[in-house]
Formats: C-alpha cells, sequence, structure tokens
C-alpha cells in the first residue's frame, strides 16, 4: 500500500487518470481492496503517527470497516470520474 501512494505522489506529468493508474497498480479493483482491507488499522503506521492513538484509543472493529470502506469508495468514485 506505501509503495502505491508513494508512486501516485510523486507522479510527473499526466495527472489525469491519477485515482485509476492507483487502482492499477494494484492489479485491478479486487486486488485494490484486498490491500486495502490488509493494512491493519488498528496498530499501524496511520493510526500511531495521526497523534491521535492516545486521544482516542484504538479503532473498534466497525471503525475499521468504515474507514477501508469510506477509503475504497472514494477511491473508486475519483476513478470513476477521470477521463479515460
Amino acid at each position: 500500500m506505501s509503495d502505491a501512494i508513494e508512486k501516485y505522489y510523486s507522479k510527473s506529468g499526466e495527472v489525469n487518470r491519477r485515482f485509476s493508474e492507483f487502482i492499477e497498480s494494484f492489479g485491478g479493483k479486487k486486488e485494490f481492496k484486498e490491500a486495502v482491507n490488509n493494512v491493519n488499522l488498528k496498530t499501524g503506521p496511520i493510526v500511531m503517527d495521526s497523534g491521535k492513538f492516545e486521544k482516542y484509543g484504538i479503532p473498534t472493529d466497525n471503525q475499521v470497516k468504515a474507514i477501508r470502506e469510506a477509503f475504497i469508495n472514494h477511491v473508486l468514485d475519483q476513478a470513476a470520474k477521470e477521463k479515460k
């Protein structure tokens, strides 16, 4: 996941298909969803580095599911809006 994000933000030139290319960097929608669902949001660096861990605690399973679904849906929605 971190490699795909780094590639997304370091890409130069054409930026009209960034979301689509981000998804494609995983091999497609199915693989993108699997990668997102494999990120450990309870103890991973996203939670630990946010500075909110101490204040809000470890996300519940329902919160983790909602975070993942929101991210997946956002990326897929943005990709659908891009010019082909």
